[in-house]
């Protein structure tokens, strides 16, 4: 029995030795493997395989070299290799199967060089390419800059009346400033020629690509006879050449007389509010102790002041509606008082003044355009009868050259006011009128670019700015 016993433990002890045994030859080889084990890394574009590589920085090294020598030899656009992405799996092999050059080799057959641009489009048409994003937003930008009002402040006007400089014109305050026409930005793949440059993407936005158009001044021009030579607006020509003053041009000026059409439009929207004098009226009471002509100042009277808030809407720059939004009265004037002769004199003004069309729309107000005073206000009515502003004489009644028919009303107090751009005059010369009464219908005689009526008031020969004696 004891015997038995011996044998299987002795067969057991053989067998675990055994069993160790194998166990560390194992972990041996393992061990040798790992040993001898080297990493490669296969190498695909998109899911192509293309080969087998010592280390992935060999190819990232070469993509990078060659993306910078295509961006020196072309410096104005971003360059890329286009054919597929090129990504890496590791591997661990005990056999040195890879190939650096022949993957560098494959790598250069199917990469081609290509730029990397933006494409701008204005109402989804293709204008150009450019660089990057921030190439794109910044030429964008800049467009939106120029027609900024801080940027165009030296432009504004400073003063409303050329008599009267205790009027105050506000400082535009912006309130949006966007593109007319969409403008989207789209990532694009081209060749390095069709990468624009900057500049001539700029001009193209800005005038349509027109070819500018010059004149020289020959012997017997004048500003307007050139406007109306080439037929075109005389406010585009003070705008393109803002150093004429007065009118005055030499013989052998050039002249800019190109008619932009810019592809793309600045819209802004603006608010201004500007401090006006509120004049004083005159209240005439007749004293039949007094004789005819003889005149006595009771009371002087003072001005009022009102603000007026407009909304202005500006494209590229230029004034294409002007609405006042908001009117407060800060000082009530206070009438002046004449004491005068017992007969009333027929056509004496009042000195207070009504608007002469009904539900005016303000479409232009008094002040500079284009370095030339714009004398009046601009408005228009669906109701076309024009009404004297005050009672009075009529001292002139026909054509006037700019104005087309033309009235000038004396108030024989003073004033004077002017209706300009009729299409019918209704009174004569020499005739009184009271205030309301029609005298005759809106028009777009003379130089005028569309129905309205330009109404003027002159205190004394000098123009005055309408909206000091209007309410709206």
């Amino acid at each position: 029995m004891k015997l038995s016993v011996d044998l299987f433990n002795y067969h057991r002890r053989k067998w675990i030795f055994t069993l160790i045994a194998l166990i560390l030859g194992a972990v041996g080889i393992v061990a040798y493997v790992n040993a001898s084990a080297i990493d490669r890394y296969r190498v695909y574009l998109d899911q192509t395989y293309i080969g087998s590589v010592s280390n992935q920085e060999i190819v990232q090294e070469w993509i990078k070299k060659k993306e910078q020598a295509l961006s020196a030899q072309f410096p104005h656009a971003s360059m890329k290799l286009q054919g597929g992405q090129v990504r890496f799996e590791l591997e661990r092999t005990i056999r040195k199967d890879y190939d650096n050059n022949l993957v560098i080799t494959e790598l250069e057959k199917r990469l081609t060089p290509a730029a990397v641009g933006v494409e701008i489009r204005i109402g989804g048409k293709a204008i150009g390419v450019v660089k990057d994003y921030d190439t794109a937003q910044a030429l964008l930008e800049g467009i939106k800059r120029k027609y900024h009002p801080d940027t165009l402040n030296a432009n504004e006007v400073r003063s409303l009346s050329a008599a009267d400089n205790d009027d105050k014109t506000g400082k535009p305050v912006l309130e949006s400033l966007q593109f007319v026409q969409e403008v989207s930005l789209q990532k694009t793949v081209t060749s390095p020629d069709k990468i624009s440059a900057v500049d001539q993407i700029r001009s193209t936005l800005e005038t349509g690509g027109v070819e500018p158009v010059k004149y020289t001044v020959q012997e017997g021009d004048c500003v307007s006879c050139i406007a109306k030579k080439f037929n075109i607006p005389l406010a585009l020509l003070y705008k393109n050449n803002p150093w004429i003053q007065d009118d005055f041009i030499n013989i052998g000026d050039v002249l800019d007389l190109t008619v932009s059409k810019p592809i793309l439009s600045v819209q802004s929207l603006e608010k201004r509010t500007d401090t006006l004098t509120i004049p004083r009226g005159t209240q005439v009471q007749n004293d039949p102790s007094m004789r005819v002509g003889v005149s006595q100042v009771v009371q002087e009277g003072k001005d009022g002041i009102k603000q007026i808030t407009y909304r202005l809407t500006k494209i590229n720059g230029e004034l294409v509606e002007e609405v006042p939004e908001n009117e407060v009265v800060l000082e009530e004037p206070v009438d002046k008082i004449v004491r005068q002769g017992t007969k009333v004199i027929p056509g004496n003004g009042t000195g207070k003044f009504v608007w002469p069309i009904v539900s005016p729309k303000l479409t232009s107000e008094f002040g500079k355009r284009w370095g030339k005073l714009h004398a009046g206000a601009d408005a228009v009515s669906s109701n076309r009868s024009i009404l004297a502003s005050d009672r009075g004489k009529v001292a002139f009644a026909g054509e006037k050259s700019g104005y087309g028919n033309c009235i000038i009303i004396d108030h024989q107090n003073g004033y004077q006011t002017l209706y300009a751009h009729l299409s019918k005059i209704e009174v004569k010369s020499g005739q009184t009128v009271e205030k309301g009464e029609k005298i005759g219908v809106m028009g777009s005689t003379g130089n005028s670019t569309g129905i309205h009526l330009h109404f003027e008031i002159r205190k004394n020969g000098t123009q005055q700015n309408p909206l000091k004696y209007l309410n709206r």
